[in-house]
């Protein structure tokens, strides 16, 4: 449910004019269908873009905010038991952000940093100073 939430609300905010956004996430984990029709509708005639995409080297070249949100469970199953490898090469580290310097990192907290959250606690603007065990 809350993932649900949440990919609405990031759609919500994609939709403000002029905005270009790219969802990226795992095939069968993305945006549901209507949802997407329905942004890129918005979208087009706002004058913003809505990209979904199942491959991180399909990102733009310049960012000004990546956000992501927890991988971890709030109570739901997944389908697939290997779903955390299936995450895996969408994860948010320090490597990924040098791709966008000046871009600020948002997440939707809490973050489990001990998990995936380390590497992206050192980057640009990130809302704490480093990596707390």
């Amino acid at each position: 449910m809350r993932q649900q939430h949440g990919r609405r609300a990031g759609v919500r905010i994609a939709t403000a004019p002029g905005t270009r956004a790219t969802f990226i996430g795992p095939p069968g984990y993305g945006l549901p269908a209507d949802v997407l029709s329905t942004a890129r509708r918005i979208a087009g005639t706002a004058g913003a873009v809505v990209v979904e995409t199942h491959d991180v080297a399909d990102a733009p070249e310049q960012m000004d905010v990546v956000y992501t949100t927890r991988w971890q469970t709030t109570g739901m199953s997944k389908a697939d038991p290997a779903w955390p490898e299936t995450f895996r090469p969408f994860h948010v580290d320090a490597t990924l952000m040098r791709r966008w310097p000046e871009a600020s990192f948002l997440h939707d907290l809490p973050a489990h940093r001990v998990t995936r959250s380390r590497a992206k606690c050192s980057t640009a603007r990130a809302p704490w100073p480093g990596p707390r065990p």
